[in-house]
């Protein structure tokens, strides 16, 4: 099961970033951010991304991880939320199509 984690302080103009593990090797699937949280049943697993939602989609290297970071705006207002899961493909899986990591929220400080 992939796991996704935070990295650096939430602030605006801060340094973050995230942190895929566990996933397929060499494989890839796709990063959901939202504006608010969710709990949507789907095909074996929860999606956990709600509000306006956008999607990337992210290679994982060949011990199934991936790790990017960022600076946030200026602009991000404090107390934002960032709500973010990760679906890898993943034929091994229970439902033999994806695995989903469980949900990371950010909190803009």
């Amino acid at each position: 099961m992939p796991t996704l984690t935070g990295i650096g302080v939430p602030a605006p103009g801060g340094g973050v970033g995230i942190r895929i593990d566990n996933g397929p090797p060499g494989g890839s699937g796709i990063l959901f951010l939202g504006t608010a949280p969710a709990s949507l049943p789907t095909n074996g697993c929860t999606f956990l991304v709600g509000g306006t939602v956008v999607s990337t989609a992210l290679p994982l290297d060949a011990s199934g991880s991936f790790e990017v970071t960022t600076v946030l705006p200026e602009a991000v207002p404090p107390a934002a939320q960032i709500h973010l899961q990760f679906l890898a493909g993943d034929t091994a899986a229970a439902n033999g199509v994806f695995s989903a990591t469980a949900g990371l929220t950010m909190l803009i400080q």
